[in-house]
């Protein structure tokens, strides 16, 4: 994650890592969808399209949304996409004494490549 790198791992032919994606502040998050790759990286939620027919020269990444704290201390965004279509972030963190756990998820209409998001609010009791 210090390199700040995601990698592909092709299923056919050699079966050699290949870098699609570099520079990024704590990759940690990725969700495929529609031919398209998404990646989390601290306060911005990035596209790669069609990136399986384009391993070898990777797309320019497309920006889906810049609306998230840049702190790096929660920034880790394990993203996924809903029943719904719309992929969901996670933006918050646990309290550090023993109060309730507080979450915030962002639904984006990142299918559609709409910026605007909706949010909806989760709290642990």
């Amino acid at each position: 994650m210090r390199a700040g790198r995601v990698y592909a791992i092709p299923l056919q032919g050699e079966r050699k890592p290949l870098v699609i994606a570099g520079g990024l502040n704590l990759p940690v998050g990725v969700a495929f969808r529609d031919g398209d790759l998404y990646v989390s990286a601290v306060s911005r939620i990035l596209r790669l399209r069609n990136i399986e027919a384009r391993l070898k020269q990777p797309p320019g990444r497309e920006l889906v949304s810049s609306a998230y704290p840049a702190d790096t201390h929660h920034g880790w965004k394990f993203i996924a996409f809903g029943p719904d279509g719309k992929l969901y972030v996670p933006v918050g963190r646990r309290a550090i004494s023993a109060s309730p756990i507080r979450i915030v998820m962002r639904r984006s209409r990142a299918r559609c490549g709409n910026r605007k998001s909706r949010g909806c609010r989760a709290r642990g009791a």
